[in-house]
């Protein structure tokens, strides 16, 4: 069976949280994966 590994990248700020994605592998694809919008109601 073949192991993979991938990193998650969080860019977190007050109205919305980035999300990336990157190859665990030297020169690596690294990706956005999308934006999470952060209303006011959420309390982190």
């Amino acid at each position: 069976m073949k192991k993979s590994s991938i990193f998650i990248g969080l860019d977190v700020h007050k109205n919305s949280i980035e999300i990336a994605i990157a190859e665990a592998v030297r020169n690596g694809e690294v990706r956005s994966y999308g934006k999470i919008r952060v209303s006011n109601r959420v309390r982190l």
